[in-house]
């Protein structure tokens, strides 16, 4: 015979059902009709993860070159103000080097295109090829061809990404790069007195990079005087060679070339492309930065070999580094045709799927249920528990106030112990009403705590001092060390402080008398400002799998009354809420050498002038 429950979980059940399988199962109906275009929107959701994967690494890449440039100015301008500009054109080849391992060569050409710096050397093969290389477009050769990145100080990070244009038809994306490609109208001799040299071999021709766009018949001339730095990309012989310049105010009429040392700048930008495949998509995208001759300059995956001639993505870094590009392959060729296999898959698992995610609510729902039956079964334990802890003082107080009554015939010795036991009993009973009462305040929310500045090391040897005779005649030697502390106020309610300090003590005297020893010591805490309170025995301790349960609302190691330890279970459960209600917190950990150690933290009062000018009040 089935309950009134019982009807209600199957109710429950069949609602749930109808509620979730239904509308399920419609669902798989209709995935099965799109599975097509489910298909393809997996094609075009790992187009565009390879396409952003793409992007994002162009531009970290142009956002390297930027912070080269970057760099180049502020060492300039270092150079500049350790050295004055004399000697700074006179040596900056070996300064510029000196500082910086990009580089691998400097030079001062004066605004009319005159080499001034460094002092040309017929040996020296470094300047004589920069200088055969180059010195047709220092003084605006016709025939010179050049890639002109774009000024920093209007080009925010990743402005010289180019324009991209997407064909959704084949998945394939195309990038237009361009290039500023300028040439002048005529050389500007050098002067007569200088040392020269033929410039008739010096400018290789570059009809594989002419992407079209005009050819200024200014050269580079307008450029150079209307910035104060930039970026030159040349293609010669030998490939590409990468060109700053700089121009200042202090050092009029001249400007300051360095060419890059590509072979280092490779290596700096393989060490970029190699980090940038440690990120979140690192094993969905297979990403290559390029050159201009498809040479592979660095790459996310060592020993993947694609076909580098023919990438998923790829987009073009502009006049950055022209003619140099990111490529994006997939790792695997067949995880699209897997994809849409999974994709049937789950379609056709949906079904036991679901049914079973149903099983699984309903298994949730009966724990529920169970968990608020333990929890029903505890308050009952707990009427049980405080009905026995209501009657036993109770007892102990009416049995030695009869035996009081036969005055006459006892002796004072037995008179006083009398007493004590009545006062002991009655000073149990009032703590056993008010932690009820905390308790039902504080499950009402309406806990109320009077605060005000005090020394809380006296306050803890105080209430250490009133729970003294109790505890140790429960049999254990009581000891109480106040450190000096730095910061010894707290801002707190006394009453709510010493409650958690005697609920403490009355666990020990319960649990840990046969350890015989309580120690309870006061020091500043490891965070700024805090001041622990460790309360220490010697008894069996807590098992570990009990460490947090222990502060839960009538929890109990052992909930039976024959156990023969009396408790309501909400003791420590108050202490903790009473201490984080105090910004503080209480925790247990075991003590070395066995035994526990409740470990009391309580936020310590900065102002240390209100809390002396407090300690002089109470003093008086």
């Amino acid at each position: 015979m089935t309950g009134p429950k019982d009807h209600d979980v199957k109710k429950l059940a069949v609602i749930l059902l109808l509620a979730v399988l239904g509308p399920s199962l419609l669902l798989a109906v209709l995935a099965v009709r799109s599975l097509h275009e489910q298909e393809n929107s997996v094609q075009r959701q790992r187009m565009l993860l390879h396409q952003g994967a793409s992007d994002d690494l162009a531009q970290d890449v142009n956002s390297f070159m930027i912070e080269v440039r970057r760099h180049y100015q502020q060492l300039f301008d270092q150079l500049l103000q350790e050295n004055g500009p004399d000697s700074l054109v006179a040596g900056f080849d070996d300064l510029v080097r000196a500082r910086w391992p990009q580089a691998s060569l400097g030079c001062v050409i004066s605004e009319t295109g005159t080499w001034e710096s460094p002092r040309l050397d017929e040996k020296d093969s470094r300047l004589k090829e920069f200088f055969l290389n180059n010195m047709g477009m220092f003084n605006g050769g016709a025939d010179v061809e050049f890639f002109l990145a774009p000024a920093l100080e209007f080009a925010p990070v990743g402005a010289s990404q180019p324009e991209r244009r997407v064909n959704l038809s084949t998945g394939k994306m195309q990038t237009l790069g361009y290039a500023q490609r300028q040439m002048a109208e005529a050389r500007e001799p050098l002067d007569s007195d200088r040392e020269t040299w033929s410039v008739s071999k010096g400018e290789a021709a570059q009809e594989k990079f002419n992407l079209g766009k005009e050819i200024s018949p200014q050269g580079i001339r307008p450029v150079l005087e209307s910035r104060s730095e930039g970026q030159v990309g040349r293609y010669l012989d030998d490939g590409l060679h990468l060109l700053l310049w700089r121009k200042h105010s202090a050092v009029p009429g001249r400007f300051f070339w360095v060419e890059l040392n590509v072979t280092e700048l490779r290596k700096d930008l393989a060490q970029l492309v190699r980090r940038a495949g440690e990120g979140p998509r690192a094993s969905e995208v297979f990403l290559a930065l390029l050159d201009a001759g498809g040479d592979v300059v660095g790459r996310t995956h060592v020993g993947f070999v694609p076909d580098w001639s023919n990438p998923l993505i790829s987009t073009s870094l502009g006049e950055s580094l022209p003619g140099w590009k990111v490529a994006a392959y997939l790792l695997d060729p067949l995880a699209v045709q897997r994809t849409a296999h999974l994709v049937r898959l789950t379609i056709w698992v949906l079904t036991p799927v679901l049914v079973l995610a149903i099983m699984l609510g309903s298994l949730f729902i009966f724990r529920d249920i169970g968990r608020e039956m333990r929890l029903a079964r505890q308050k009952t334990d707990f009427v049980s528990h405080v009905s026995h802890e209501l009657k036993t003082p109770l007892t102990s107080i009416r049995m030695f106030s009869e035996m009081l009554g036969q005055a006459g015939q006892l002796d004072p010795s037995r008179r006083t112990g009398y007493a004590a036991v009545i006062s002991r009993e009655a000073s149990r009973l009032g703590r056993l009403i008010e932690n009820l009462l905390s308790f039902a305040r504080m499950e009402r929310g309406e806990a109320r705590y009077q605060r005000e500045i005090f020394d809380l090391g006296r306050l803890v040897s105080q209430t250490i001092e009133t729970c003294r005779f109790r505890a140790e005649a429960a049999g254990l030697k009581v000891s109480c060390r106040v450190d000096s502390l730095d910061y010894p106020c707290v801002e707190a309610d006394p009453d709510a402080i010493s409650r958690i300090l005697d609920n403490l003590v009355s666990n020990a005297e319960k649990y840990a008398p046969e350890g015989g020893e309580l120690e309870v010591e006061v020091s500043q805490g490891k965070a700024t400002c805090t001041i622990e309170i460790a309360v220490q025995d010697r008894g069996p301790g807590v098992p570990r799998r009990h460490a947090e349960k222990i502060f839960e609302k009538f929890f109990r190691i052992d909930d039976s009354l024959s156990y023969g330890i009396q408790g309501s279970g909400l003791g420590l459960t108050l202490a903790r809420q009473i201490a984080r209600a105090h910004g503080g917190d209480l925790i247990y950990r075991p003590r070395d050498g066995g035994g526990s150690c409740f470990l009391l933290t309580l936020p310590a009062l900065a102002d240390t002038v209100v809390c002396a000018e407090n300690q002089d009040q109470e003093e008086t």
